[in-house]
């Protein structure tokens, strides 16, 4: 009897723990990097959401000693989010298998995460590494080390903003976009903003491009429009394309400043697009950017989980002439089945996007 006893409680202790758990849920809770080369710091960030009614605390992360751990924000509402970033210098090449243990109030037995990957090279004292942490490493040997959060100047990751309403316009007729050829579009631009696009021509052609196609949208085409940088903000969402003032005035205030944080705003800005889904349309998102971009397997799979049976295509339009960067965009945008485009004068800024869009939207 007593041992039945033992073994229904430790049943039910399974179930609740599951139960529990449930209260938090995780973009991913692996993160696979794959072939790792020439690297001296690996960065992850995990986005946690708390599914709870009650306020959800996070009380440390316990890891192995030299991997940092931070988290934006320690005590999260029902609904909302936060970003926990995960900081990894590796001393030996071969397999890592790395696993965080997030202690929370859900539960009693922590959150696991894990980071992966194959490490074929490391890149001795990479000083200019992001989220390089420049500080002494632990002495303690033990197998495990509890990291405690920060709790002062948390940096952000996603903030949602929009433009205070404008007055209505009248509605803008146009010809380019003929409703008997092509389908209504539900498009959203993922715009680079960080301090590398303050190169004199890459913000001018990028916001040439996107004049010329608000000049051609129309009433039944909806446009998005979120930026990042050290942060993903939604500039404007859903506008109709007859609106053109407003698209306009949107495009002109952009201004580029800080770091990138990439893969993330990707996932971000596909609940957008899934959001304003139109079933017979085009639907797609075009990432604007000049920069190197990592994005990691367990974001495509993140990506082809949320999307599910729609049809929606990531478009790359990639500026500059950094040839690293222009290799891991045109694999990107392969991956995702969309098209790979280069700004490189103004001839293109005038055209490409309008053209690509026609192309994607032709019934």
């Amino acid at each position: 009897m007593s041992r039945l006893l033992s073994i229904l409680f430790l049943f039910f202790s399974i179930a609740l723990v599951h139960a529990q758990n449930s209260t938090i849920e995780t973009d991913f809770n692996v993160q696979n990097f794959g072939v790792l080369e020439n690297i001296n710091n690996i960065q992850s960030q995990f986005i946690i959401k708390n599914n709870g009614t009650k306020k959800l605390y996070v009380l440390r992360a316990d890891t192995k000693p030299g991997i940092k751990v931070r988290i934006n924000k320690k005590i999260i509402p029902p609904g909302d989010t936060s970003t926990l970033y995960v900081s990894i210098e590796p001393k030996v090449t071969g397999r890592l298998d790395e696993e965080i243990k997030v202690v929370t109030s859900a539960d009693a037995l922590p959150y696991i995460l894990r980071v992966k990957g194959d490490i074929k090279s490391i890149k001795p004292d990479d000083k200019t590494a992001c989220f390089y942490f420049n500080t002494p490493k632990p002495k303690n040997t033990g197998t495990y080390q509890p990291i405690i959060f920060p709790t002062t100047n948390p940096e952000k990751i996603i903030v949602i903003d929009t433009i205070k309403a404008e007055e209505e316009e009248a509605p803008v007729v146009t010809k380019e976009l003929d409703r008997r050829i092509y389908k209504p579009n539900n498009v959203t631009f993922l715009i680079d903003v960080s301090s590398s696009m303050k190169d004199s021509l890459k913000l001018p052609l990028m916001k040439e491009s996107m004049y010329t196609l608000i000049e051609a949208l129309r009433d039944i085409d909806n446009i998005s429009i979120i930026t990042y940088s050290d942060e993903a903000r939604i500039i404007k969402e859903g506008v109709k394309g007859d609106r053109k003032a407003v698209l306009n005035r949107c495009v002109s205030e952009l201004y580029a400043k800080g770091p990138t944080m990439g893969a993330q705003a990707i996932l971000f800005s596909l609940d957008v697009v899934l959001k304003n889904y139109i079933d017979t349309g085009n639907n797609q998102l075009f990432l604007i950017t000049d920069g190197v971009f990592k994005f990691a397997d367990g974001y495509y799979e993140k990506w082809k989980e949320k999307v599910g049976d729609k049809k929606i295509v990531l478009s790359i339009i990639a500026l500059g002439e950094d040839e690293k960067a222009i290799t891991q965009l045109q694999a990107m945008a392969i991956k995702r089945e969309g098209s790979f485009i280069r700004i490189k004068n103004q001839t293109d800024a005038k055209t490409v996007v309008l053209d690509e869009i026609k192309g994607r939207a032709k019934k």
